[in-house]
C-alpha cells in the first residue's frame, strides 16, 4: 500500500526451484520528489526463499527474506525521525525477516497473492538540514523491528 501511495515502482520475479520451493526476487524503486523539500526516494532489493506447503505454487507459503535498501527521505514519517521529521535522512539498510503468504489462481495467466512478513533492519544514515544541500548534522544508526513485508499483488504468469 505504501508503494501505491508514494508512486513507487515495483517488479518481482519468482522461479520455482523444486516441487515445494521457489525463489522470489522483488525490486522496488522510487525516484520521485514530492515538492521542493519533500521526498521519498529509495531502492529496495528483497529476495525470498519460499517453501510451499503443498506441491502446487498456488498454496500457502512461508520463508525467509533478505532486505537491502538505499534511501533518501525528507519531511516524511519514518522509524528513526520521530522528533526530526523535517530533516533529510540519506543512508542504507540491511536486514532479514520471515514471511507468510497465499497465492490464489484467478485464470490461466493471472494470480492474486497476499503476503505479510516481520523482521529486523539495521539502518545507517546521515542526517541533514531540510533541502537538497542542507548542512550535515550527524551520522547515526537505528535498529528497526517490525513489518518488513506487506503486500497484495496481481501476478501475470509469463509461462
Amino acid at each position: 500500500m505504501l508503494y501505491l501511495l508514494t508512486g513507487s515502482l515495483n517488479v518481482a520475479f519468482e522461479q520455482q526451484m523444486s516441487s515445494n520451493t521457489s525463489l522470489d526476487i522483488q525490486l522496488g524503486y522510487s525516484p520521485w520528489e514530492m515538492g521542493s523539500d519533500r521526498k521519498y526516494k529509495h531502492l529496495l532489493l528483497q529476495p525470498e526463499l519460499r517453501y510451499h506447503l503443498s506441491s502446487s505454487q498456488y498454496s500457502i507459503f512461508t520463508g525467509p527474506h533478505i532486505i537491502y535498501t538505499y534511501y533518501n527521505v525528507a519531511r516524511m514519517r519514518h522509524p528513526f525521525a520521530a522528533s526530526h521529521s523535517g530533516d533529510r535522512y540519506e543512508g542504507k539498510g540491511i536486514g532479514a525477516g520471515i514471511s507468510l503468504g497465499k497465492t490464489c489462481l484467478l485464470s490461466d495467466v493471472l494470480s492474486l497473492e497476499f503476503c505479510a512478513g516481520v523482521g529486523f533492519v539495521k539502518l545507517e544514515y546521515d542526517r541533514f538540514e531540510p533541502g537538497d544541500c542542507g548542512r550535515f548534522i550527524e551520522s547515526g544508526k537505528h535498529n528497526y523491528y517490525g513489518p518488513t513485508r506487506l503486500g497484495l499483488s496481481i501476478i501475470y504468469n509469463l509461462w
